[in-house]
């Protein structure tokens, strides 16, 4: 059984627990899972839950980056951090051979964690917004990002924030 795995930023300041909602991409479609990081103690602890039952693992943090090891299942997990959200991999080496997984992960709620991606949207896109019969230009920019999708929307007056989806 594959326990789905990644990892949450703390504040070692804080020393509390953090909770991050999470999707593993397999080929058969999304895994979505609990993680709980923990930085109080001796040692960083991260909690893997899927329902009731929760695997242990340790992690360790390099900059923008983290690494959880999971020793049950001999496997490393490498993520960045962007934004309240995580972008990386879940590696292991398994009876079947080595394999290497996506995953993300966002302190949003589970239903906002999207799955893949529409590649046909990136891009810059012109569009035009009329208002009592006045046209603004604007420009849509649209890429992937780890939550699935990211836009903006950007006039001659400024922009209107980040959206994601």
């Amino acid at each position: 059984a594959l326990v789905a795995l990644v990892a949450g930023r703390v504040d070692a300041q804080q020393g509390g627990a953090i909770r991050y909602n999470a999707v593993l991409e397999l080929a058969g479609g999304p895994l979505l899972f609990k993680l709980i990081t923990e930085a109080g103690g001796p040692k960083p602890v991260a909690r893997l839950c899927t329902g009731p039952d929760c695997a242990l693992a340790s992690w360790t943090r390099d900059g923008d980056s983290i690494r959880i090891h999971i020793p049950d299942y001999d496997a490393v997990v490498v993520a960045a951090f962007h934004g309240d959200s995580l972008e990386g991999y879940y590696h292991n080496i398994g009876r079947l051979g080595p394999r290497t997984i996506p995953f993300r992960a966002a302190k949003r709620p589970a239903e906002m964690i999207r799955t893949r991606p529409r590649n046909d949207l990136v891009g810059n896109w012109d569009a035009n917004f009329v208002t009592d019969g006045r046209s603004s230009p604007r420009v849509f920019q649209i890429r992937v990002a780890g939550e699935g999708m990211e836009a903006a929307i950007f006039s001659n007056t400024g922009d209107y924030g980040r959206f994601v989806g």
